[in-house]
C-alpha cells in the first residue's frame, strides 16, 4: 500500500504538471506545512504522510476517490443495498428495464412514477367518494321504499346503474 500511495502521488503531480514548490504552496494555503524535500520523501516511499496531509494532497491533486485510485473497488451504496423480492413477472420486467437506464433517465422515470401515484391516489379518492354516494343514495332510496315511494325492483335497478 505504501508503494501504491507514493507512486500515485508522484504520478498525479507529474500528470498535472505541478512543481513541488507549487504543491507545497497550495498545501500551505490549506493549513498543511511541509517542505519540497518532504514531498519528495512521500513520492519516493521514504516517508508517509499522515491522514490529514494525504487527504489535503488529494484535494490539491483533485483526487476524489483515493481508494479507487489505489485500485480498490468499493460498490456504490445503491448496488450494495439489500435485494428485494419481486413475485410478479411484470414487476421483474419493469425493474430489469429500469436498471438498464442511465441515471438521467432513471430520474425522469421516477418523476413519471410520482405522477402516476398521484393519479392513483386521486382516482382512489374519487372512487371512494362515488362509492359513498352510491351507498348514501341506496340508503335514501331504502328509506323511501319503506315509505312506499320506490319499489325494491326500482331500487335494485338504480344501484346497478350506479355501479356500472
Amino acid at each position: 500500500m505504501k508503494d501504491k500511495i507514493s507512486q500515485l502521488l508522484k504520478n498525479k503531480r507529474k500528470e498535472l504538471k505541478f512543481s513541488p514548490d507549487f504543491v507545497v504552496a497550495e498545501l500551505l494555503k490549506k493549513g498543511v506545512k511541509i517542505s519540497p524535500k518532504t514531498l519528495y520523501g512521500y513520492e519516493g516511499g521514504n516517508r508517509q504522510p499522515d491522514a490529514n496531509t494525504l487527504l489535503t494532497i488529494c484535494q490539491v491533486y483533485k483526487i476524489e476517490n483515493l481508494l479507487h485510485e489505489l485500485g480498490h473497488e468499493i460498490p456504490d451504496s445503491e448496488e450494495s443495498a439489500p435485494s428485494i423480492s419481486v413475485s410478479s413477472e411484470i414487476d421483474k420486467k419493469i425493474i430489469n428495464k429500469f436498471l438498464k437506464l442511465s441515471e438521467r433517465n432513471k430520474y425522469k422515470i421516477e418523476g413519471k412514477i410520482d405522477d402516476y401515484l398521484v393519479d392513483d391516489e386521486t382516482s382512489a379518492t374519487s372512487d371512494d367518494l362515488e362509492l359513498e354516494n352510491i351507498i348514501s343514495n341506496a340508503r335514501l332510496e331504502s328509506k323511501d321504499t319503506k315509505k312506499g315511494k320506490i319499489s325494491s325492483a326500482s331500487q335494485e335497478k338504480n344501484l346497478k346503474e350506479h355501479i356500472s
